[in-house]
Order: structure tokens, then sequence, then C-alpha cells
């Protein structure tokens, strides 16, 4: 049986005959059944189990493993799991740039202001300096327009997913 790729949510996966599911974008193997341990279990409660089920289970597992260079495992366990994939670097939603607004990736403080109220900007443009966790990132523009305001001052704490600025189209 040969693998088969689908898409499902703008996610893509490769669906493996080994009982498994590859996220390619995300290098992650998500595994239904392990039945890892399961073994023990049974053989706790009277029930004959073959010996080596669980060495021959690891042992697909890290053939899959090698042979996708995954370098995530979700093991599923029979359950339904919702996953989110979050970029750490995306700053807003399509909505919110489309609106004109540019949010904090994460809690921080505002150490600089790289641009002026007023000033038409170009997509890319250096707005402000943020600092969170040790680290200065430097927030530009999503899009062209007008910086019509900033809605911290430098020194400011700011709260993940706070409204940093306003750009308005230009006229």
């Amino acid at each position: 049986m040969e693998p088969i790729d689908i898409t499902v949510g703008g996610a893509r996966l490769r669906l493996l005959p080994q009982r498994a599911a590859l996220l390619l974008d995300h290098a992650t193997l998500l595994v239904a059944d392990a039945h890892i341990g399961k073994a023990v279990s049974f053989r706790r409660l009277g029930v004959p189990v073959p010996q080596g089920t669980t060495s021959e289970t690891l042992a697909r597992l890290t053939a899959v493993l090698q042979a996708t260079g995954a370098r995530r495992v979700v093991f599923l366990d029979g359950r339904r799991f919702e996953l989110e994939v979050v970029d750490p670097l995306d700053v807003g939603s399509a909505d919110d740039v489309a609106a004109g607004g540019l949010r904090a990736p994460m809690p921080g403080k505002v150490i600089a202001h790289l641009a002026e109220v007023g000033a038409k900007v170009t997509k890319g443009t250096p707005l402000l300096v943020l600092e969170a966790m040790k680290m200065e990132m430097t927030v530009s523009a999503p899009s062209d327009g007008v910086l019509a305001s900033f809605r911290f001052a430098p020194g400011e704490q700011v709260p993940e997913g706070a409204e940093l600025v306003i750009i308005t189209e230009a006229p």
C-alpha cells in the first residue's frame, strides 16, 4: 500500500500504511492505537498476549520515524484531538491587518517608536521595537498605508494580543 497525500482544513497530511499520518508542514507524526504497554496490562488481568508485542511496536514506530524524518510524535490513543498550529511570529489575523490593526505576538514592553504618526509606510516599514523575554523584536507594517496612531508609548507594558498600532489606507 502506498502513502496517500490529502489536505484537511488547509493542513497537508500523508496517510501512511503503518497506521499513522505525517503532518507534512510540521514534520509531526500522528500515531493512532500504538498499544505501547497494553500487553503488560492484559497479562496482569490474566489475558494471554504474545511476548514481544511492545518491542515490535517500538521497532515499527522507529522505522516510520526514520523513513519520514518526523521530529515530533503525537499519540492519539483512540481519542479525538483538535490541534491548532500557532505561528509565534504571526502578529495578527488577516482580519486584523485588513482593519488596520497590528497586535502584539506576546507580552512585552515597547522600547521605541521607529516611525512618526502620520507618516506614509510601506509593507515591511519598521514601526516599533518590542522587548519580550529578554529579546528585542522589530514590529513592521503589514501593508502600505498611513501610520494613524500608536496604542502604547515607549516604556509601557503590552499584553499579548494587544493592538499596537493603527494603519489607515493612504489617501
